[in-house]
């Protein structure tokens, strides 16, 4: 025996780098479908988990800019990006389980779990929807707006650049926030006679209302807008505080228009396209 031959040989093992205990496949499978990305954590694939994460992220931001999202179909489409996200998770992650080339340690899987916990939190929270969905969800109160919205209606509300006669808008108020239909813009003439609404001299009918038996809901008297403001009126003329009381709202008062009623305690009006 050469000693040279033993040692070269000792050293070579020395320096073999220690195999890394296989994953189980059954656990990134639940991993992966508890939390998009996990399972691929789990199975030592740390990059393609934060990848599938931004990915998704970046679907949700383009649909949120495009103004996909706003309607119970844009929900639907939401849910199904994050289902097929899990199942990309759980499904590869199981499958390269048992090929592990790296172990997280429990720190690893914890900043995981917390910046998973923040993205679901941002995903959940209404708050954030317009700016990373593109829309935001108004319950209304009172009804002011019936037949066209009733109370407790839950709407999707989506931003615009403009506002133009005959849509339906949330906007702030002192008293709160209102939803209304907006009946001029500015450097329009407004006026109600006979129940009717008249827009620069022109008579547009009862322009959607459907109660006006009150005197307050048959005149009102000629009104010139300014630049910036708007003209609101309700729907259920006679019980609607707007823009014949409060007087015209700012432009930079208006959040959003209200598209789709998302949720109603009657349910033939979920769904609903608000025209």
């Amino acid at each position: 025996m050469h000693p040279a031959s033993t040692i070269s040989s000792s050293s070579s093992t020395d320096t073999e780098t220690p195999a890394v205990k296989p994953a189980k496949p059954w656990l990134a499978f639940i991993f992966g479908a508890v939390f998009t990305g996990w399972g691929l954590l789990y199975a030592g694939r740390p990059r393609a988990a934060i990848s599938l994460v931004a990915g998704l992220w970046a679907c949700l931001l383009i649909g949120g800019r495009v103004g996909i999202f706003g309607s119970l179909k844009g929900l639907s489409i939401i849910f199904g990006l994050v289902v097929f996200a899990k199942c990309i998770s759980s499904i590869s992650g199981a499958l390269l389980a048992r090929r592990r080339v790296w172990r997280p340690t429990l720190r690893n899987h914890l900043f995981y779990l917390a910046g998973m916990g923040c993205t679901l939190w941002l995903l959940l929270h209404a708050a954030a929807w317009p700016y990373l969905l593109g829309f935001t969800a108004t319950r209304i109160t009172g009804n002011g707006m019936a037949p066209t919205l009733m109370e407790d209606d839950t709407v999707s509300c989506i931003a615009r650049s403009q506002y133009d006669p005959g849509d339906v808008v949330a906007y702030e108020q002192l008293a709160g926030d209102y939803v209304k239909r907006v009946a001029a813009r500015g450097g329009d003439t407004v006026e109600l006679v006979s129940g009717n609404l008249r827009l620069n001299d022109h008579n547009l009918g009862l322009f959607y209302a459907s109660t006006q038996a009150q005197p307050y809901s048959q005149t009102f008297e000629r009104t010139s807008l300014g630049a910036d403001q708007l003209f609101m009126l309700g729907d259920n003329r006679d019980n609607s505080r707007d823009s014949r009381f409060d007087g015209p709202v700012m432009a930079d008062r208006i959040k959003c228009k209200v598209t789709e009623i998302f949720y109603s305690r009657h349910q033939n009006r979920i769904g609903m396209r608000v025209d």
